[in-house]
């Protein structure tokens, strides 16, 4: 990874970082020029959007590959208590 890259991807993991919606420790950033392509996991699909949000901030990101997987607890029906 060159410099440039590096600061890229300093600045995304920074902006993941400061996301209430994502945790930035379940999601890899890879830089190669000005694409970022992110692999990992979020918890809804809100979070995958701000991720994406996040690095397509960044000034020097051209493109990005959003290849996050989601997954959301199922909810709990609140009827399953009921005896």
């Amino acid at each position: 990874m060159i410099k440039g890259e590096e600061k890229i991807k300093k600045a995304i993991v920074e902006a993941l970082c400061d996301d209430p919606d994502v945790d930035a420790a379940k999601i890899s950033v890879r830089v190669d020029g000005s694409l970022v392509t992110l692999t990992g996991t979020v918890d809804s699909v809100k979070a995958r959007q701000s991720a994406f949000d996040a690095a397509s901030s960044i000034f020097e990101t051209v493109e990005v590959k959003n290849f996050l997987v989601v997954n959301e607890k199922p909810k709990e029906d609140p009827r399953a208590h009921i005896s």
